[in-house]
């Protein structure tokens, strides 16, 4: 259950819940239809299965890992509620334009990996209500991760409680083939102080300077408890490299080190939209920046000495208008189906 508290934050006064994990998902984001373009019927996982089953709807798969190495182009996999502790890397075999692949929690039901879920070159796949949570035994890693692949979407899932660097890491991967991408609706929280100052985040979008053509999108996620670490990382924070052609728009983002974070060589970043609120250094942080075309404009913050500062680089973050500083904004509550501000146009129910 969500455990409600009040509290008192500088000057923004809101109603704070925590998480064990056991909320609905985020409202507003039903499963995809599944794709059309198969001849084969959709497989079925579920805990009570069987992996020396057929993968049926009455005779599912009992493991993740298993039914993902299942899927071709054109495939749908539902995931029925329950547990996986499951530590799962995959290269997995893509989708195309006209036969995607879907992977969805069937109806209602809440599936949740207990471990990692890595998924390498997902092209043309949508990830959607999939939940992961850390697990004791996990390593100092990103607990999910996307990597590669083009025409991939990641969407309606709770991502919460890592203790790594990261909730969710995208980057280019080892054959530097990442293209379009996109995470959107999901709610990430609660990445928690392990590594050294900064260095803990709820998305961390890494290098992809090596891609020919990167894009992606950031977009009505709810964010959450990085304390020590960014809401939305873009590029590294020690080497050369960066994140490109990033929007990052109507998200919320709340009680982070710094909201939004981008570094090195991050071009193309379009910041827009958000709701930024608590940060203990500045909502929106440039460091080292020395890519071009990154720009931050139309956004909403409260409750950080900063909104937007910029250390080192030869090429600052550029405001581009329409950035306000709000006195005080109260959301609902801290919550995957809370941070409800009551603002028109802006965060993630904007």
């Amino acid at each position: 259950m969500w455990a409600r508290t009040a509290i008192l934050v500088g000057v923004l006064a809101v109603v704070a819940a925590g998480c064990d994990g056991s909320s609905s998902k985020p409202s507003g984001h039903a499963p995809p239809v599944a794709h059309s373009s198969t001849s084969r019927p959709p497989f079925f996982v579920a805990p009570w299965g069987r992996d020396s089953n057929r993968g049926t709807m009455r005779r599912p798969f009992r493991t993740l890992g298993r039914a993902l190495r299942k899927l071709r182009a054109g495939d749908t996999l539902y995931v029925r509620g329950g547990s996986y502790r499951e530590r799962i890397k995959l290269r997995v075999a893509p989708g195309s334009p006209d036969a995607g692949v879907l992977v969805s929690n069937f109806r209602r039901e809440r599936p949740v990996v207990r471990g990692q879920l890595w998924l390498g070159e997902p092209s043309y796949w949508t990830i959607h209500g999939i939940d992961v949570t850390w697990a004791a035994g996990n390593t100092d890693e990103p607990m999910t991760r996307i990597y590669g692949g083009t025409g991939w979407k990641l969407t309606g899932a709770e991502i919460w409680g890592a203790r790594s660097t990261s909730g969710l890491h995208v980057d280019d991967g080892p054959r530097d083939n990442l293209g379009s991408w996109a995470v959107e609706g999901n709610c990430i929280h609660d990445t928690h102080p392990t590594n050294g100052e900064n260095q803990d985040h709820n998305i961390y979008v890494d290098d992809m300077s090596s891609s020919p053509n990167p894009r992606g999108v950031i977009a009505r996620n709810l964010l959450f408890n990085a304390v020590n670490g960014r809401g939305i990382k873009l590029g590294p924070g020690d080497d050369t490299g960066g994140a490109f052609n990033v929007d990052v728009r109507f998200n919320t983002i709340f009680n982070d080190s710094q909201n939004i974070g981008v570094s090195r060589d991050s071009s193309g970043v379009r910041i827009y939209r958000n709701v930024l609120v608590k940060a203990k250094e500045a909502n929106v942080y440039g460091f080292e920046l020395n890519g071009r075309g990154n720009r931050v404009r139309d956004n909403v913050g409260a409750d950080a000495p900063d909104f937007l500062v910029n250390i080192g680089g030869r090429r600052p973050l550029a405001d581009g208008g329409g950035n306000r500083r709000a006195r005080r904004i109260a959301f609902d509550s801290i919550s995957c189906r809370g941070l409800r501000s009551g603002l028109t146009g802006y965060g993630a129910y904007g």
